[in-house]
């Protein structure tokens, strides 16, 4: 069953606590390497005096849509009492290995797969691995804050350019319910290709310069104007992942890459 959703039609979702509710969906902290959301963040409004509650993903025991509710395995009190929340991106190491410890969350940072380094442990983008050296973060400040996570309300509205000039605007994320993974960036094309909407893979890009709030991808203007249209209204079907994923292959050096739903079987 395929489980992708628009990041931003979870936003306003309320968050359901066993004896309650706590807020609502507000924002998503991910890592700008793996692509993997690591905190979904929380508005509690006026019950914890405005301030922000980040859960992981593992603490998310069912999302219903027609409700428009997650549900987590916590009480009002326990998630009250938990080390106050960093919600000024970056955060440091030491805040997430005692926020997780209260939790019993397992640290994302160690081991493999999913919650450890990365989506796909067997799996590094030619792409991605080239240009690692280049990819720009933001300046230092101290050496235990984790530079890579990164807020998708921010990365919204960055640029993306191809090889020969920008091609429009990030509006969404397409992210995997199953795993947490965004899967791809909704962009909209803007004054260039007026109305038309197409998504580009995350594993197609390799570089974010957050000085221009540009993310890079490795493919011409071209070839995204003829890319399969986009319909954010439509479901997102596997027959059309496929298509998308034969027609940027094809334009670039992926003959032997594979899908993501086969990476992860």
């Amino acid at each position: 069953m395929i489980m992708l959703q628009n990041a931003w039609k979870l936003k306003g979702f309320y968050i359901q606590a066993t004896d309650g509710k706590i807020g609502r969906v507000d924002d998503f902290y991910f890592d700008d390497i793996t692509w993997s959301v690591r905190y979904v963040v929380v508005d509690t409004g006026n019950w914890l005096s405005g301030h922000e509650v980040l859960l992981s993903p593992v603490a998310l025991s069912g999302i219903d849509h027609q409700k428009r509710c997650i549900k987590i395995s916590f009480t009002r009190d326990y998630v009250a009492a938990a080390p106050d929340a960093e919600s000024q991106l970056p955060v440091t190491r030491q805040w997430e290995a005692e926020y997780h410890d209260y939790f019993g969350w397992p640290y994302y940072w160690e081991g493999g797969g999913f919650l450890g380094v990365g989506p796909y442990p067997e799996f590094v983008s030619e792409v991605a691995a080239a240009a690692e050296d280049d990819v720009i973060h933001p300046p230092q400040k101290q050496v235990n804050e984790n530079l890579h996570l990164q807020s998708a309300r921010d990365v919204g509205d960055c640029r993306i350019a191809a090889v020969d000039g920008e091609i429009g605007h990030v509006v969404d994320f397409i992210i995997d319910e199953s795993s947490w993974v965004i899967r791809y960036v909704q962009v909209d094309t803007g004054n260039w290709l007026p109305g038309k909407k197409v998504l580009i893979s995350t594993r197609l890009i390799p570089q974010i310069d957050w000085t221009q709030a540009s993310l890079q991808i490795p493919l011409t203007r071209e070839v995204i104007q003829n890319a399969p249209p986009y319909d954010p209204d439509e479901p997102l079907e596997r027959d059309y992942e496929q298509g998308l994923f034969d027609y940027y292959k094809s334009h670039l050096e992926w003959s032997h890459q594979k899908p993501y739903w086969e990476l992860e079987q």
